[in-house]
């Protein structure tokens, strides 16, 4: 899966979601 290719990535969508619950947040996150 391409969560194991970007582990950078997941920290930090998922502390931007918690934060702010931003439309293009959560289409980032759904993506993966």
């Amino acid at each position: 899966m391409p969560l194991n290719h970007m582990p950078l990535k997941i920290p930090e969508i998922f502390p931007l979601k918690i934060k702010s619950n931003n439309p293009p947040t959560t289409i980032l996150l759904k993506a993966f």
